[in-house]
């Protein structure tokens, strides 16, 4: 099991508050630590600090093989923190493990305790923070294409309450998952509508997302159920 260690020299950020200047996400309905076995919680994120109940992400997933169903414990969800947010920090300890202590040496994280303005506490590492929020040349940086899609489809949705969309699943995939199986693992059958096939192309769906949360949610994830393709608007 990790513990929790005090900090010895406290993070300059703690105190400090910043404005996100990039688009960021929480993510919610994680399983505590202590909630589940050691190969997910190695494998996959856990929430570890009692004061919180999400963390920290970006809107779009560069992790590969960071779920799949064997570690989904909890409906996790995705949920956009409109540029401008305002987040302090309030508090810090050290994320302490000695698993792969024969190899590498134990793994020792110095971690943030984060309040946004809306009072929802989340936790952070404070190189996470600091790149997302407490330096300029990194919270200042040119969003990427994928970013600036996913913000457009933000706004559509804001717009109009609903979200239309078409995912040509990729031809190279000998095995490709399966959308109803995606929705079922993450009980999302209330937030997401879809039909099998399209007229975009030879194999895809046709999906209407309900929430934003739905959307980033399948936005982050698809690819761990082998759902790879490309998006188009309808």
């Amino acid at each position: 099991m990790p513990e929790r260690r005090t900090v010895s020299k406290s993070s300059e950020f703690l105190g400090k508050t910043f404005a996100s200047r990039l688009p960021l996400a929480y993510k919610m309905n994680l399983p505590r630590y202590d909630q589940v076995s050691s190969f997910t919680r190695l494998n996959s994120d856990t929430i570890f600090a009692k004061e919180v109940d999400r963390k920290i992400t970006g809107i779009t997933n560069d992790c590969v093989n960071c779920m799949g169903e064997n570690r989904l414990t909890t409906p996790i969800r995705i949920k956009y923190i409109p540029i401008g947010t305002k987040f302090t920090a309030i508090g810090e300890y050290l994320y302490h493990s000695d698993y792969g202590s024969w190899i590498n040496g134990p793994t020792t994280i110095h971690t943030l305790i984060l309040e946004d303005e809306f009072g929802n506490r989340s936790e952070l590492s404070e190189l996470g923070f600091k790149l997302a929020l407490g330096d300029e040349r990194f919270a200042n940086r040119k969003l990427r294409d994928e970013e600036v899609r996913v913000l457009q489809n933000i706004k559509l949705f804001n717009e109009s309450k609903t979200l239309n969309l078409v995912l040509c699943v990729a031809e190279w995939l000998d095995d490709p998952g399966d959308l109803g199986s995606f929705i079922r693992d993450f009980q999302l059958e209330k937030q997401i509508i879809f039909e099998s096939g399209t007229s975009f192309c030879a194999k895809g769906y046709d999906i209407r997302f309900k929430t934003t949360d739905a959307y980033l949610t399948s936005e982050y994830y698809f690819k761990d159920w082998r759902l790879y393709g490309k998006w188009h608007r309808m």
